[in-house]
């Protein structure tokens, strides 16, 4: 008789397209699922789900009842946590990714004697008052959690502080991505432009995230304004949803853009996207790594980032850190234009971005702390 495999609950705000989501997802379709399974507590409700994917791959998808979440009826939303976790005697692993009410099921999950890991995936809250407060809640965490993970080594000291970063109980678990997906190919290029209608002698430009303060967009805006002066045969492709769509959309267009800024909105495609462009482009005001800026060295893009965006992601010399002056944008944009592109498979392999090895250290550890606790 076969034996089942480990259910793993993973407590997430969204499953929509978003780059924690499309990194849990990235892992789950690589994860021998023999050995580990995926479930996911959401948090809010997305028009652009994996859900469909998620049941087909074997998992579950809960939904916080009654939008308490949202609502911010927190002791509705507690006591809904207790009773799900009393219920759920088949998870013995939770693994956390939202900070905002981690302080809440974290406690209920030892309460239940469940294993806790916790996921730093960024290196801010932002910079408005409830960053303030979610700074103060998130401070539990440290002495919720039996294990910490992050994206790097400033996404870990952020969150679980030095000491803790430090300790032989918490991990960097780089955001692999599938390489062969993103191999950089000529004739997929002239497609996805053709199908874009963008011709083969324009320059374009590339940047992915969602459109909200951190990701700076709007830095981008403005380097066009600046570009466009010396350079008419230039696009930037800008590929994302969120709450500063309109504002952006009206930024442009008061500022006669719009032929040269084209907004694709959120795609499931990166990768095909990719092989269009030849600059890709990460102004960040924060990251907790960055796993665009991989995915856009896997292509072959030369990538230009902000300062922001931690060392772990200059993974090639295809990568560069430039400072925030639109000027030094436009020169090195100018400076990195002309570069070949090849395949650099081997170099995201040696520099452990690839999923698959990833995926298959991440089940072990599962096990391994799934037998300690049975024996315990």
């Amino acid at each position: 008789m076969s034996q089942e495999p480990i259910r793993v609950l993973h407590v997430v705000g969204g499953m929509g397209l978003g780059g924690i989501q499309s990194y849990l997802m990235n892992l789950y379709r690589v994860m021998d699922r023999t050995k580990i399974q995926f479930d996911f507590l959401v948090h809010i409700k997305s028009e652009n789900s994996f859900e469909n994917e998620i049941h087909s791959l074997g998992g579950k998808v809960y939904y916080i009842e009654n939008d308490y979440f949202e609502k911010k009826q927190m002791k509705k939303y507690s006591r809904f946590i207790d009773d799900f976790l009393k219920k759920h005697h088949e998870y013995k692993i939770i693994h956390g990714h939202l900070r905002s009410t981690a302080f809440i099921y974290l406690k209920y999950a030892k309460k239940h004697n469940k294993i806790t890991i916790f996921h730093s995936h960024s290196t801010s809250n932002g910079y408005k008052f409830t960053a303030y407060i979610t700074n103060l809640t998130q401070i539990p965490i440290r002495y919720m959690s039996d294990y910490f993970m992050g994206c790097s080594q400033a996404a870990n000291e952020w969150l679980f502080g030095k000491k803790i970063a430090k300790s032989n109980h918490c991990y960097i678990v780089y955001n692999g991505i599938e390489v062969e997906k993103f191999t950089y190919n000529e004739q997929k290029k002239r497609a996805i432009r053709r199908e874009l209608k963008l011709d083969n002698h324009t320059l374009i430009l590339m940047t992915v995230g969602r459109l909200v303060e951190q990701k700076n967009q709007m830095f981008l805006i403005k380097m066009m304004e600046e570009l466009t002066k010396k350079n008419k045969n230039v696009k930037l492709l800008l590929v994302g949803d969120g709450p500063l769509k309109e504002l952006l959309q009206k930024t442009s267009k008061m500022l006669h853009l719009d032929e040269y800024i084209i907004f694709l909105g959120a795609r499931v495609d990166v990768y095909n996207l990719l092989q269009a462009a030849d600059i890709f482009l990460l102004p960040s005001k924060s990251e907790g790594l960055g796993i665009v800026a991989i995915e856009a060295q896997a292509s072959g893009l030369p990538t230009i980032v902000s300062p922001a965006v931690p060392k772990e992601a200059h993974i090639t010399n295809l990568c560069v850190t430039c400072s925030n002056s639109i000027e030094d944008w436009i020169k090195e944009i100018e400076k990195v234009k002309h570069i070949s592109r090849k395949n650099m498979e081997k170099e995201i392999t040696q520099a452990n971005y690839n999923i698959h090895s990833i995926s298959k250290w991440l089940a072990d550890f599962y096990i391994q702390v799934y037998n300690k606790k049975d024996m315990e």
